[in-house]
């Protein structure tokens, strides 16, 4: 399911928090929209700074969400959803830290009084070239987690698999200048 988009706030101007990044030829996975990312501390050749997977659990802070593939590089599937692995290419990065998205939990027991607590990032390998991010266990002690929960779609359907609003933790919220 990957992260997919909810809202992202009026506040902001039409698509400012719309960037585009870079992937270098080494990343090892997929990247697929839905997907999100962190940045990897370098730059390509025209100076785009580059981006890739966050590591898993808390030591990567996160950009924000790729919505969109360039169109040049990526795999026609239907409608081009993600980047192969080791191929370089462009995309578009939803850095705004106000946006929501909707994300799958990959951990059972959560509750309501989970809300507003964090949660680690579930770096899940694509699956047949869709995001398959979500997140694990939420816990109202791990200021320094990535994700913020913001409440269940269905408060009926707490389990394993459930869908849950989200955001960027706002603590840990890392968007520098990609390319506008």
């Amino acid at each position: 399911m990957g992260l997919n988009g909810f809202h992202i706030s009026t506040q902001h101007v039409y698509d400012a928090d719309l960037k585009t990044y870079a992937l270098s030829s080494s990343h090892g996975q997929i990247i697929a929209v839905g997907d999100a990312v962190a940045l990897t501390g370098t730059a390509n050749a025209d100076g785009i700074n580059e981006v890739g997977h966050p590591a898993a659990g808390n030591t990567d802070k996160w950009v924000g969400v790729v919505t969109a593939i360039d169109l040049e590089t990526a795999i026609d599937n239907g409608n081009k959803t993600y980047l192969p692995a080791l191929t370089a290419g462009l995309v578009k990065v939803e850095t705004s830290p106000d946006a929501v998205w909707i994300a799958r939990a990959n951990a059972a027991g959560l509750a309501l009084t989970d809300a507003y607590n964090n949660a680690l990032l579930d770096v899940t390998s694509p699956v047949g070239g869709r995001s398959a991010m979500g997140f694990g266990a939420a816990s109202a002690a791990a200021a320094v987690n990535q994700v913020r929960l913001i409440g269940p779609v269905d408060s009926s359907d707490l389990g394993d698999n459930s869908e849950w609003y989200v955001q960027v933790n706002p603590d840990l919220s890392q968007v520098t200048q990609g390319v506008i």
